[in-house]
């Protein structure tokens, strides 16, 4: 969807709906639904990523996926979602507010409706003491689940199609697309992440190894973890948000340094697809500067000569003064 049919739909929703105390958006919700069916994120696939921010919000302290053929299951911890929670689902994405109990909703009603996008049997969402079910092309149903259960579980029923037998290829050998994505999308995830029994988080871990000065800031909801490798490889910081990668940000002056960098408050824009760049992200690269600021120091005072390499890589790599910009200019 373009940027400009995704704006065309917010107006048409914002101007039939009303704001609610702390951001919150109250509108029909067999209104709000039609008009979401008409949003897909650009990778209808991408609905899994959704999942994970939305569990992760909910303060899910593991996350197991299972996928086979045509099954997708998901159970997590943490803060069940209520009756009330799927009865606003979908004017969760019109809210401004960013709090977690809302944003966890938004991520839900995404990946809810991108699920959809591909065609499935049902989305079913099991709760705490709450069940929601979709299906495509037919009203939601929700209310009181019996028994309840203590956790969440989310199942995608897939229909029988004549690609299941690619499927089942692709799971004996691993190579599922969904596999694939949450590798990429997820290393970087803060709790445990598992997909048929493979622990699919450990990119931090990974990229520790890869370095050798390591430096964790961490202050006021904004954490960075990163340092120097012993390369004059670009400088990157990959942006995390509720334990999923949305991009990364190239620096250009910081040579041979790595980190990745998140934010309670940091946000991404209605396509999911890039942050928004607003006084969050500002603080968040501040603190990525910090970031690379220490790990120098940390170089200085372990491993000077690695130090005096990477000061002059960046000297290297560093624009000239303004001043000298001005007289050039």
């Amino acid at each position: 969807m373009s940027t400009r049919g995704i704006d065309s739909l917010l107006a048409d929703l914002v101007a039939e709906g009303t704001v609610e105390s702390e951001g919150a958006f109250t509108l029909d919700r067999d209104k709000a639904r039609e008009k979401m069916r008409q949003f897909q994120l650009a990778d209808p696939l991408e609905y899994l990523l959704q999942l994970v921010r939305a569990a992760v919000l909910r303060g899910a302290t593991a996350l197991t996926f299972a996928i086979d053929t045509d099954d997708m299951w998901l159970s997590f911890d943490g803060n069940p979602f209520t009756i009330e929670d799927f009865d606003e689902l979908y004017g969760a994405l019109f809210g401004r507010g960013e709090g977690g109990v809302l944003a966890a909703r938004r991520h839900l009603a995404l990946g809810v409706n991108s699920a959809l996008a591909l065609d499935p049997r049902h989305v079913r969402v099991e709760s705490g003491e709450a069940v929601l079910e979709a299906r495509p092309g037919a009203d939601d149903a929700f209310g009181p689940l019996t028994p309840a259960r203590a956790d969440t579980r989310v199942h995608v029923r897939d229909r029988l199609r004549l690609g299941n037998l690619v499927r089942f290829v692709r799971v004996l050998s691993g190579s599922l697309p969904e596999r694939t994505l949450l590798a990429a999308r997820c290393a970087y995830c803060p709790v445990p992440l598992t997909l048929n029994g493979d622990r699919l988080d450990g990119g931090l871990a990974r990229l520790r190894g890869e370095l050798v000065s390591w430096v964790e800031v961490e202050d006021d909801g904004v954490f960075v973890a990163g340092g120097h490798g012993l390369d004059d490889a670009p400088g990157t910081v990959s942006l995390v948000a509720a334990g999923v990668t949305i991009r990364d940000v190239a620096l250009p002056t910081a040579p041979g340094f790595r980190a990745v960098a998140g934010s309670r408050a940091l946000r991404t824009d209605v396509s999911q697809a890039d942050v928004v760049q607003d006084e969050a992200w500002a603080t968040l690269m501040q603190g990525v500067e910090r970031a690379r600021l220490t790990s120098l120091m940390s170089l200085l005072a372990d491993r000077p000569e690695a130090a005096e390499a990477a000061l002059v890589r960046e000297l290297l790599h560093a624009p000239p003064p303004t001043r000298w910009a001005e007289t050039l200019g």
